[in-house]
């Protein structure tokens, strides 16, 4: 599940040691994934010191909207961390984390702790708490379906006629959820490695 956080520049005078951004770590319920939103942010709000304080927690994963740093140890490292980019400017001292835990808007989408969050170096999926049921069960049917297409494929079988067939022994529901999910290209890189 999903563990929203909120970065702003909006600190208190002198507040030079990412109290919030602390605060938002030792909340982070074990089994979750950060998704730590940054509001395009020129700072790297992430590094190695909070990916193993996250990771000793029991965290999952962290998606950053916006930048990371130390990103040569975050790949090598346990935790799975999705960001834009790396930048080596660090956010203590310019901006913090001021929610987390809450219901917030990220990217145009609202998401709240709870929901099922998936990444990988093709980009980012939330799904509402709500849909998580009917989601992975279209899933599961597309995946049945692209499995019997490489076999099919892997055996000879023309493109065509293969797409074909597996199109005709998946159930109706798996021809209508082509159109019904809509898909926003990835527009992240991650700071995950591809071979990893």
């Amino acid at each position: 599940p999903v563990y929203p956080a909120l970065l702003s520049t909006s600190i208190g005078p002198g507040q030079l040691h990412s109290e919030g951004l602390i605060a938002a770590v030792d909340a982070l319920p074990a089994g979750a994934i950060l998704l730590l939103h940054s509001q395009d942010l020129p700072c790297a709000a992430w590094g190695d010191v909070t990916s193993t304080a996250a990771s000793a927690r029991g965290a999952l994963g962290v998606v950053c909207t916006g930048y990371v740093r130390d990103s040569a140890t975050l790949r090598r490292g346990q935790l799975p961390v999705f960001a834009r980019g790396s930048l080596p400017a660090r956010a203590m001292g310019r901006a913090d984390v001021v929610l987390h835990g809450v219901k917030l808007k990220v990217c145009d989408i609202d998401v709240e702790p709870g929901d099922l969050l998936v990444a990988d170096d093709d980009g980012v999926v939330i799904v509402p708490a709500s849909m998580q049921s009917e989601v992975l069960e279209r899933a599961a049917v597309l995946i049945r379906r692209e499995s019997m297409l490489r076999a099919a494929l892997a055996n000879g079988t023309p493109l065509g006629t293969a797409v074909a067939k597996s199109s005709a022994n998946t159930s109706a529901t798996s021809t209508a959820l082509d159109g019904d999910i809509t898909q926003k290209p990835p527009t992240q890189e991650t700071a995950r490695d591809a071979n990893r």
